[in-house]
C-alpha cells in the first residue's frame, strides 16, 4: 500500500461495509488505520507489502522475532467482537510485520540480470 491508499482507507464510508456496520456483524475501530499501524508496527516505509485475505505463510523465526507481548496486544485488539475493523487492519498487515518488506527476489519474479539493480529489503 501507500501512504495516500494507508491515510485513506475508511472501512466506513465504504459501501461494501455499510449493511455489516448497520447490523453489527462488523465492529467499527477507535483508531484509523494509519494511527493503527503506527501505534502497533510504528512509522510505515512508503510503499508497504500487504496480505489480503488472510492468505500468507510465515516461517517460525519471524513468529518469533517478537516478544509476545506484542502478540497479546494484538489479540487483546481484536477479541471484543468476533468480527471489528481491527482485524482488517491486521490482515493488511501481516506481510510487513513479518516480512519487514523484504522478499526474495525470486518471489518478486525479478530477472536475474535485474535483480542488483534494485535495493531488494527496501522498497
Amino acid at each position: 500500500m501507500t501512504p495516500t491508499q494507508w491515510l485513506a482507507f475508511d472501512f466506513l464510508s465504504d459501501a461494501g461495509y455499510a449493511d455489516a456496520f448497520r447490523d453489527g456483524s462488523l465492529l467499527p475501530a477507535q483508531l484509523s488505520m494509519i494511527d493503527y499501524a503506527f501505534e502497533h508496527v510504528g512509522p510505515l516505509p512508503l510503499l508497504t507489502l500487504v496480505s489480503l485475505k488472510g492468505c500468507f505463510a510465515v516461517s517460525q523465526r519471524a513468529i518469533l522475532a517478537r516478544p509476545k507481548h506484542f502478540y497479546e496486544r494484538l489479540r487483546d485488539t481484536i477479541s471484543h467482537h468476533s468480527n471489528s475493523v481491527e482485524g482488517h487492519y491486521l490482515e493488511r498487515l501481516w506481510a510487513y510485520m513479518f516480512s519487514g518488506n523484504s522478499l526474495p527476489p525470486s518471489a518478486l519474479k525479478l530477472p536475474l540480470d535485474c535483480r542488483a539493480k534494485f535495493q531488494i529489503n527496501s522498497f
